[in-house]
């Protein structure tokens, strides 16, 4: 009776498309890209990895983020509001508001 009942559901997943898996082949989630916070408040988020990227959000200090596209990358060199300068700049999606776009390394620091 059993190897009737396994034999019905592998057919009806078969007719109906879905897949039908055994114990112990569950695949693991992908892990997520790493995170970060931002470090200044009044970070412009932009659409690009530079100052004439269009601004389309704003992001506070302590506000978290996901890294996009493998983190940071090289963009347009900036000079930090502190007097450094660099051109390290993430991709990234603001935890807060959901808005997606480059800020500059200046304002950011990864999380493991």
């Amino acid at each position: 009776m059993s190897k009737m009942i396994g034999t019905g559901l592998a057919a009806a997943a078969l007719v109906s498309g879905t897949a039908v898996m055994g114990a112990g082949t569950a695949q693991a989630a992908p892990k997520p890209q790493c995170c970060g916070v931002v470090t200044y408040d009044g970070v412009n988020i932009r659409t690009q990895p530079n100052l004439g990227g269009a601004i389309v959000g704003q992001a506070q200090g302590g506000d978290s983020f996901v890294m996009l596209d493998g983190g940071y990358i090289q963009g347009q060199m900036i000079e930090c509001d502190w007097g450094s300068r660099t051109a390290s700049w993430v991709r990234m999606r603001l935890d807060r508001t959901g808005v997606v776009g480059y800020i500059s390394g200046c304002y950011s620091t990864p999380l493991d």
